[in-house]
């Protein structure tokens, strides 16, 4: 589903949007789940979900993670 609409309306009302893959890093970042949960998460959303990410995207998420 594109959420795009909702995320337009909150940043315009003040509000802080995050998408799934920052939620995942914040919950890595504050120590709720590993490297290797995170990694899990996004494969299967990938494989199973059909989300698409770049390369470049990936790239910088294993990055972010390290």
């Amino acid at each position: 589903m594109d959420d795009l609409v909702a995320r337009h309306k909150a940043a315009r009302m003040g509000l802080k949007v995050m998408g799934t893959i920052g939620v995942f890093l914040l919950a890595h970042k504050q120590g709720h789940i590993t490297e290797c949960q995170v990694n899990g998460y996004i494969n299967t959303l990938i494989d199973k979900h059909n989300m698409y990410l770049s390369d470049e995207v990936i790239d910088k998420i294993a990055r972010m993670l390290t």
